[in-house]
């Protein structure tokens, strides 16, 4: 369960039906009974929910049980209105390092990898990229094949100077399959994104962010923090805009810039033909109260 609904001024507000604590507010249990996957409302940011990947002895290696769980959580998330940021994160010194080496004939090997259907860990980025409130990757330690491609599925990518993006698809003879082989380029270029892709090699978060990959570099001790600082201020933008403007955005990215630039005059056309007197009233409000913000 998660912080639900949304105020008038298309804020986001707690709601009776949901709890708003520091503790997980739902878990998913492994194997062996451990809650691997989980889910938190934020007490102190209604709206914000952090997902954490909660499998630190094995540097949070992802199990066919712990693919399914972050799926139907991102679906969950997709689908309720009132949340309004998403913050991802692993426990422990790691972010992710991938699906778990034991659980490999089970996830590309389940019957729906063979008949060519939707497999669990494609279902994860797809919930991912649907989810209509920005998703902030907090990245540490390891980030490897799973991990990068979740990192690749997020809105804004925080790094520690200690995260080591790997992408060992072709070392292991295991296909991408959740986009890394086409995001990656179009970020950091297609020179850099072979470099990384054919050798193997970790990318540091240093090089993360200069390259492009990562928005900011973060000190270790720093990141958790600094992921609900950025939420606090997406937090505080209007909820619906916030949404088709992140909706627009990535829609922009698939195609043409001239195409990019329909999508958001047709968006534009029909939500100033919606404006209202309050909506008028709220703007001028939001200026006249100067909320001082602080650099990014």
């Amino acid at each position: 369960t998660w912080v639900c609904a949304s105020g008038p001024a298309d804020r986001h507000s707690a709601h009776p039906h949901w709890s708003a604590d520091h503790a997980p507010a739902a878990g998913m249990a492994g194997a062996a009974g451990a809650e691997r996957i989980l889910v938190r409302a934020d007490a102190e940011l209604p709206g914000l929910v952090t997902v954490t990947i909660n499998r630190p002895e094995a540097r949070n290696a992802l199990t066919f049980e712990m693919l399914n769980q972050l799926g139907a959580a991102f679906q969950a998330l997709s689908a309720d209105a009132s949340v309004g940021c998403v913050i991802l994160m692993g426990e422990g010194p790691s972010f992710c390092s991938g699906v778990d080496l034991k659980a490999v004939s089970q996830v590309f090997g389940s019957a729906p990898a063979r008949e060519g259907g939707a497999r669990p860990d494609a279902v994860v980025a797809k919930w991912m990229e649907q989810c209509p409130a920005p998703i902030i990757a907090c990245v540490q330690g390891a980030c490897v094949n799973a991990g990068f491609e979740m990192a690749l599925a997020a809105d804004i990518v925080l790094v520690s100077k200690d995260a080591r993006f790997m992408d060992w698809h072709c070392r292991l003879g295991i296909a991408p399959s959740w986009g890394l082989s086409q995001k990656l380029p179009r970020l950091v270029g297609a020179a850099r994104a072979k470099l990384v892709s054919f050798t193997g090699a970790p990318l540091s978060g240093e090089s993360a962010a200069r390259w492009g990959l990562a928005s900011l570099l973060v000190p270790p001790e720093e990141l958790y923090g600094e992921a609900r600082r950025l939420a606090s201020c997406i937090l505080e933008a209007h909820g619906s805009t916030l949404r088709e403007y992140k909706r627009i955005l990535d829609q922009g990215l698939l195609g043409t810039l001239a195409q990019g630039l329909a999508a958001e005059g047709e968006l534009a056309e029909v939500a100033y033909g919606r404006m209202s007197d309050g909506d008028f009233r709220r703007i001028r409000s939001t200026l006249a109260a100067k909320t001082p913000m602080s650099k990014l």
